[in-house]
């Protein structure tokens, strides 16, 4: 399979490749894992792959069992299409997985299960404790607004869209300064209206 996707993963049999996760990515107990995959129209027109997808602990210290994300992903056309510079056609999915809220923080592997090849392809991801609703109240101001206009923006933990194929995580990245930037502005905005 040619890489079609300017910063993804190509999978271990070449059949699929991996748009989110990306390798080290940090999630939060209790939000939104985005599982983005696209699959070229050689591999679909061969019904070439059967895929499963699954949410593994990787660590031993981690008192929590195998998720199943999805145990038969769509592998076929999609609406979202599109075509690379060499013509190959490839198509996007994309699947939400709500991680527990009671999911131990550590290291976890999202496991893309190939069954026609027999061969697993692992991205290892970080998630980390849900904030708990103590830690929230005391980070509000009197006013119920944050005490301060720290905001940590993780552009993987909004839900999964069909992204654009060329794209790169760079504008993702681009986008989260952007939103970011904003939100500071607003809340110091606010701040400053309340003190007037």
């Amino acid at each position: 399979m040619v890489s079609i996707v300017s910063a993804g993963q190509l999978a271990a049999t070449g059949t699929f490749e991996i748009v989110s996760p990306t390798p080290q990515s940090i999630y939060v107990a209790g939000q939104m894992l985005p599982v983005i995959y696209v699959v070229n129209s050689d591999i679909v027109a061969n019904k070439a792959l059967e895929l499963s997808i699954f949410l593994n602990p990787a660590e031993p210290k981690l008192n929590i069992s195998t998720m199943l994300i999805t145990a038969k992903a769509d592998v076929g056309a999609s609406a979202r299409v599109s075509k690379a510079p060499n013509g190959v056609f490839a198509f996007e999915h994309a699947v939400n997985f709500n991680i527990p809220k009671d999911a131990p923080a550590g290291i976890y592997n999202v496991v893309f299960v190939d069954s026609v090849m027999q061969v697993n392809t692992t991205v290892p991801v970080a998630i980390k404790a849900a904030a708990s609703p103590s830690s929230l109240t005391s980070s509000m101001g009197s006013s119920g607004t944050p005490a301060t206009a720290t905001n940590h923006i993780n552009n993987q933990a909004n839900p999964a869209q069909p992204s654009s194929f060329l794209a790169s995580s760079a504008s993702h990245s681009s986008i989260s300064v952007i939103f970011t930037a904003l939100f500071a502005a607003l809340t110091t905005l606010h701040c400053t209206d309340n003190v007037q």
